[in-house]
């Protein structure tokens, strides 16, 4: 059983590790993400970066990369292995060895891991985050409510890895949401539409598309 859960533990951070943000962005828009925006590799600044078709992609790429590792542990072994492999995809995609240890924040990994763990709860809690994100224009606090979702329905389920799962999880995108919670907080979070786009400091940040018209005016 250990070398079932190490296997599962090793495939899943490399499988996590695989940066959508990063392919899409160097590969069709020539430009890394992480010079953009937050900084972060993940769909919201793949977004506000180089609009709705790379960010889509970006989260069905990262949402299939948590949903993949679920269906892959499970093979392997049973609710342990699911779990540990969960957690250790989430790593991988938030502290990715190949790319510096600087990847996305794992929300849409997250989602995966629920879309295969309980469908139902998925599309609920999605769509739940998605009024929430369109009504308050908080994509953070709207992942952050998802992720609590997932963890009070994991607690229904009677499966004591799966609970232990969640809660790391959670644990996990708080902590790499805690700017976002301190500046919801200060209310300075930065809206997904209907304003000017800032990096995480609060300061404008230069687009693509800003920074080309930049270098033409010179």
């Amino acid at each position: 059983m250990f070398f079932k859960i190490l296997v599962c533990a090793v495939l899943s951070y490399f499988l996590g590790s695989v940066q959508t943000a990063i392919i899409l962005s160097t590969q069709v828009a020539k430009q890394d993400i992480r010079n953009f925006g937050s900084g972060n590799a993940g769909s919201t600044n793949m977004v506000r970066t180089f609009g709705w078709g790379l960010g889509a992609l970006t989260f069905l790429g990262d949402l299939f990369k948590g949903f993949i590792t679920v269906v892959i542990c499970r093979w392997i072994g049973g609710d342990v292995c699911v779990a540990v492999g969960a957690v250790c995809c989430i790593v991988g995609h938030i502290w990715p060895l190949q790319h510096g240890f600087r990847g996305g924040k794992g929300v849409a990994a997250t989602f995966g891991v629920m879309l295969a763990v309980n469908p139902l709860a998925f599309v609920i809690i999605l769509a739940v985050a998605f009024v929430v994100a369109m009504a308050t224009r908080y994509v953070s606090l709207a992942s952050l409510l998802g992720v609590v979702s997932f963890f009070v329905v994991s607690l229904f389920s009677g499966r004591a890895a799966y609970m232990v799962m969640f809660l790391l999880l959670m644990l996990l995108i708080f902590f790499t949401h805690r700017g976002n919670i301190q500046r919801l907080i200060n209310g300075t979070e930065n809206p997904f539409y209907g304003a000017g786009k800032k990096d995480e400091t609060g300061a404008e940040k230069a687009s693509p598309k800003k920074e080309s018209s930049s270098r033409n005016l010179k």
